[in-house]
């Protein structure tokens, strides 16, 4: 059975990175990740879209969202970009001026505008832009190269130039004025509704509808700014980690190093040129893709080897880089830049800074996000410190920053007779899977099982990509891809996905899933970074904070900053002073199950079903 366009809507989610749109970033509905989530037809296999009448091939990002849900993502290719987004720029310039004289003839007659021309057709025009451009933007997120990047590239000014102009029109956010003072319209909507329209308004105020004049181009101006250099930070960072490799030739260079780990290395010997290169005899190469750090500096018993690709990690795409082509991809210079921007364009806003533009979106404010941070910082900075100790005792001398995770591996193995390599084997990505997707069940009533992409019309990127049907009462109610492995030469890493998305029952877009929903009450803790203020340098703000809360300080060249993706290349930023909130948050919610009692199926169940809806 074919889904409703209005059902469609609901279910369709992303997971992972929104593509940055001068700090607007695409709506949920839309594809940007590389675990991303979407929802489809159950059956509708879409082929025969891509040819006209006349038997010509049509751009695969023109193909109409009735035709096929799925991004043709097989056959995208960067020439397809310009002539995609042009027209669909047009289509969208031209429908938004017809709305916005519906929207001024009905205001200007005295009557209310409906929350159809307001909503629904806005989301209309939105999709004609969105989705193409999410899709392109995906792409460039798992199979990054030079092409590509140039399309985006010359591309993206458009783009931001649009949605600024769409999120600063006067007519729209006059019209959702008027729909909330009308008393009658007002208490006719829906409760999810009067959401949507008040999370319109507060996104237009947020989006500069309030400037004027040389501030008002200003604000635009930044905005196209910091989409771009937001786009040149996450470049730089792909491809300082692609330029980082070390070939090892001989047994005491991976001594320590487990099984898993040298075939790693000897797989990526292989694809370098090195034909016979075994996990046994090598030879070996090391990169900076995470798995394969994270085993060096875990497993490797070679101090010099750990210290130089630790070294290589926190130096990426900065000034203190050793290795590669540095020129031009210095983030440093990025970083200040962002910040000064990001800054000007808060204070454009009537706000101090750019964090207190962040939490204005969230339950949490800066301040009591501040207090949380210090309150944890003050109980648990010492006991850190004492761990600290403890490891250097164990180690019998003074740790550098290289050694931390190697000597911990050591002393959790003699400590707790837990090795972390040792459980692998009981842990393969289908079995740890089919336990995720067990929990899934049991807490939301879904069935999830892998389907052959074509079935229903869809492509991937990669051919170790998969797919995944969710399943309610035997009905699909959503799909997503599943994109597990490193890729580094292409794929940026830190991609997620929220299931949250699929399992949605509202039917409004904007507040349907996470969407409308502020971050610290739905986003899982990952890592958080206080204080925002620039004083002379960024990076003498990451050693201030560093001082007050790890008990191993940071080397003088350290760069991490300059790797941070999430902070300057994409929609995070003074986010993250709401991340231990929303922990705080997730313990709250995990006591519910704990009350009801973990092994009481009936009451797990019902807080389960609870907590999807």
């Amino acid at each position: 059975m074919m889904m409703t366009r209005r059902s469609l809507v609901r279910h369709l989610v992303i997971a992972g990175r929104a593509a940055n749109m001068g700090g607007r970033a695409l709506h949920p509905r839309y594809l940007a990740a590389s675990a991303a989530v979407v929802a489809s037809t159950t059956a509708a296999a879409t082929a025969h879209c891509l040819s006209s009448a006349e038997g010509k091939t049509l751009n695969p990002l023109l193909t109409p969202p009735a035709w096929a849900l799925f991004p043709r993502y097989a056959d995208i290719r960067a020439e397809h970009v310009a002539p995609a987004m042009t027209e669909r720029l047009t289509q969208a310039d031209a429908a938004l001026i017809q709305l916005e004289a519906t929207i001024e003839s009905k205001l200007a007659a005295g009557k209310t505008p409906t929350y159809k021309e307001l909503n629904d057709e806005a989301e209309r025009i939105q999709e004609l832009v969105n989705a193409p451009w999410s899709a392109v933007n995906h792409l460039k997120s798992v199979k990054d190269e030079e092409a590509l990047r140039k399309a985006v590239q010359d591309t993206q000014p458009k783009v931001v130039q649009f949605f600024t102009r769409m999120s600063q029109s006067e007519a729209i956010y006059r019209g959702w004025l008027a729909l909330r003072a009308d008393a009658a319209a007002w208490s006719a909507l829906a409760e999810t509704q009067r959401r949507v329209a008040e999370l319109e308004i507060r996104g237009a105020e947020l989006s500069g509808i309030g400037l004027k004049g040389e501030a008002k181009a200003r604000f635009n101006e930044i905005a196209t700014e910091l989409a771009a250099l937001s786009t040149q930070f996450g470049n730089n960072v792909l491809d300082a980690t692609k330029a980082f490799s070390l070939t090892l030739t001989t047994p005491a260079e991976v001594a320590g190093l487990p099984e898993s780990a040298r075939a790693q290395m000897a797989a990526a010997a292989r694809q370098r040129g090195h034909a016979d290169a075994t996990s046994v005899e090598g030879p070996w190469v090391v990169t900076l893709d995470g798995p394969c750090l994270m085993a060096v500096l875990q497993y490797a018993d070679d101090e010099k080897l750990r210290e130089k690709v630790y070294r290589a990690q926190v130096t990426r795409a900065s000034e203190c880089q050793t290795f590669g082509d540095l020129d031009g991809k210095d983030n440093g210079p990025t970083i200040v830049k962002i910040l000064s921007l990001r800054r000007e364009k808060a204070e454009l806003l009537g706000f101090k800074c750019h964090a207190d533009v962040s939490m204005a979106k969230k339950m949490a404010t800066l301040d009591t996000a501040l207090a949380l941070l210090e309150d944890l910082r003050t109980k648990s900075y010492d006991k850190a410190k004492a761990e600290h100790a403890e490891l250097e005792a164990f180690a019998g001398r003074k740790l550098h920053n290289w050694d931390v995770s190697y000597y911990a591996e050591k002393l959790k193995v003699e400590k707790y007779s837990f090795n972390e390599e040792e459980t692998k084997q009981y842990l393969p990505l289908d079995l740890v899977l089919d336990g995720l997707f067990g929990v899934c069940s049991r807490l939301f009533g879904v069935q999830i099982v892998q389907i052959e992409p074509s079935s229903v019309g869809a492509q991937v990127w990669d051919e170790q990509v998969r797919l995944f049907e969710v399943k309610r009462d035997g009905a699909a109610v959503g799909y997503f891809f599943l994109d597990p492995f490193a890729r580094p030469a292409e794929k940026k890493g830190g991609a997620w996905m929220n299931g949250a998305h699929m399992l949605t029952t509202v039917d409004e877009g904007a507040v349907s899933g996470i969407s409308g929903v502020e971050w610290d009450a739905v986003e899982q803790p990952s890592q958080f970074m206080e204080y925002w203020p620039t004083p002379s340098s960024i990076f003498e703000t990451y050693r201030t904070v560093a001082a007050k809360t790890a008990p191993l300080q940071p080397l003088p060249e350290d760069r991490f900053l300059c790797a941070f993706s999430h902070i300057f290349a994409g929609g995070y930023a003074a986010g993250y002073f709401s991340y231990k909130w929303a922990e705080v948050l997730s313990a709250d919610g995990f006591a519910a199950f704990e009350e009801g009692g973990l092994e009481n199926s009936k009451a797990v169940e019902g807080l389960g079903r609870l907590y999807a809806h």
